[in-house]
């Protein structure tokens, strides 16, 4: 992630171009941007399974609820969305009818605390990571079968890579606390998920 945000002008790769030439294939997806910088890995989905380095051994604790159990990581859609414009603006989004993004790519420059911010997470067939406060993130998690977020994948945490490249297991508890209550998940919707203060400013 890191090396494709240097050869294009800090910028990281959109969660996915559905509204570009391939609509919801993988090829439309932020693995599939990275693929090149990526050794011992294998996004394509017509075999089934995202295998190599996409595949985690740990996988089948969790499924996902929809289509087959395709992909194994998400990226976190929480600081993919320009929240300043409405719902929908996410950085890097396609316009279908001029081939253009309505929205230049996610720049680094634009997350204040890259060290804290999840930029990927372990997550079901969604291919992207849900933040606390949007309810479908729960759905199925009783069941271990939730497409957004697969928070005890191992054990009682799963695997998270930040906006400046490091990687830790993380406890549920810490980023997605139980039982829901709007502070403690605005909580850590400001710790984990926000880009910048104008974003922490929407979770008091």
């Amino acid at each position: 992630m890191m090396q494709y945000a240097q050869d294009y002008d800090e910028s990281y790769p959109a969660w996915v171009d559905f509204w570009g030439p391939f609509g919801w294939t993988w090829e439309a997806y932020w693995m599939t941007k990275i693929e090149p910088y990526i050794k011992g890995g294998n996004i394509d989905t017509s075999r089934g399974e995202q295998q190599g380095i996409w595949h985690c051994p740990s996988k089948d604790v969790w499924k996902s609820t929809t289509g087959s159990n395709l992909r194994n990581y998400g990226m976190q859609m929480y600081c993919y969305y320009d929240w300043s414009t409405g719902a929908g603006q996410y950085f890097g989004r396609w316009d279908p009818a001029t081939g253009n993004t309505i929205k230049g790519p996610l720049k680094m420059a634009a997350i204040d605390t890259p060290a804290q911010c999840i930029m990927v997470g372990e997550c079901g067939n969604g291919g992207r990571v849900a933040y606390p406060g949007w309810d479908p993130w729960f759905n199925g998690m009783a069941t271990k079968t939730s497409d957004w977020v697969q928070p005890t994948r191992h054990g009682e945490g799963s695997n998270y890579m930040f906006a400046d490249g490091h990687a830790k297991l993380m406890q549920q508890q810490t980023v997605y606390p139980m039982p829901r209550a709007v502070a403690t998940e605005n909580k850590a919707i400001r710790d984990w998920f926000c880009k910048n203060d104008g974003d922490r400013a929407r979770h008091p």
